[in-house]
C-alpha cells in the first residue's frame, strides 16, 4: 500500500470519527458503494447498505452514537 493509500484512509477515518456533516463522508464513496456491517451491538444480524441508504444509516449513527475511534 502506497503512502497516499494510508493518508487517505486516515483522512477517511478522521472523517467518520469527526461524526461531521454526511457530506464529508459522502466524498470517499463511489456511486456504486456497498458496505457490509458485520453483526454488533446495534445490528446483530449485521446488513448490507447501498450508496442510496447511506445517508440515512449515517444520520441513525449520529443520534444513536456519542463518538467513535478508530486506531490504526
Amino acid at each position: 500500500m502506497t503512502s497516499s493509500n494510508v493518508a487517505h484512509i486516515h483522512d477517511y477515518l478522521r472523517a467518520v470519527s469527526s461524526m461531521g456533516e454526511f457530506e464529508t463522508v459522502a466524498d470517499f464513496f463511489s456511486p456504486d458503494v456497498v458496505v457490509q456491517e458485520f453483526p454488533n451491538r446495534i445490528a446483530p444480524q449485521g446488513r448490507v447498505r447501498r450508496a442510496a441508504n447511506l445517508r440515512a444509516a449515517y444520520e441513525q449513527g449520529r443520534k444513536i452514537l456519542r463518538s467513535q475511534t478508530y486506531e490504526v
